[in-house]
């Protein structure tokens, strides 16, 4: 877990898109701190700890297409971060981060990033969909980028759910319970299956008491 205070600003980030960006851990060069914008709807405090939950879950199902998440948090200015595995950018998906932070040929970034990656992406989002994490994926050639071994790997995490209904106490899992539970029950170690399940199950309290908290609000 990264201890202190993560100061964003002055640093220059590896990564940008429209909702967050990413920088190296100063601590930890293995490791990158994620922070979401200003003006991008933020996570309630729970959802940032359920997307926490399920990223983990993801990766213990799919370690070489999912970084592993190691803390998600929230500053007292109300900064949201996640810490993540920092994985190398593959040519094309750099070219496209260069284009992003400067001028350049977007189209050509872009041409590089799909020919390197697209076939990759559509067998990540297959194997997502398979263990029901596919609801909000960004198929977006930015977010993935595929390793030195050939592995490609979803840059995003997962939101848990969405308040679709906050005057009616009401949220929407945003993943396939059937589909996770399955891919949890074919898990052939069963420290790893029994963790995933407890964590799971982290995720539907944290949802439970999401719900509570609106009913009381809608109640007052």
């Amino acid at each position: 877990m990264r201890l202190g205070k993560f100061e964003s600003a002055g640093r220059e980030t590896i990564g940008e898109g429209c909702q967050k960006k990413v920088f190296v851990d100063p601590k930890n060069e293995k490791r990158i701190i994620a922070e979401m914008k200003e003006n991008v709807k933020e996570d309630t405090p729970r959802q940032l700890k359920g997307r926490y939950y399920l990223t983990k879950i993801a990766h213990l199902l799919l370690p070489e297409n999912i970084p592993a998440v190691y803390q998600a948090g929230e500053s007292v200015e109300g900064k949201q971060t996640v810490d993540a595995e920092r994985i190398a950018h593959s040519p094309g998906h750099a070219l496209l981060q260069k284009t992003w932070q400067m001028e350049g040929s977007f189209d050509a970034a872009y041409e590089q990033a799909h020919k390197e990656l697209g076939a990759d992406i559509q067998r990540v989002e297959s194997r997502l969909r398979h263990i029901g994490l596919d609801l909000g994926v960004d198929t977006y050639v930015s977010n993935f980028t595929k390793d030195k071994k050939g592995n490609i790997y979803y840059l995003e995490t997962f939101r848990p759910w969405e308040i679709n209904f906050p005057n009616h106490g009401k949220i929407e899992m945003w993943f396939d319970e059937e589909k996770l539970r399955n891919a949890i029950d074919g898990l052939s170690d069963s420290a790893t299956k029994e963790k995933c399940k407890r964590l799971l199950e982290r995720v539907f309290a944290l949802a439970k008491e999401e719900e509570r908290e609106l009913r009381t609000i809608n109640t007052r």
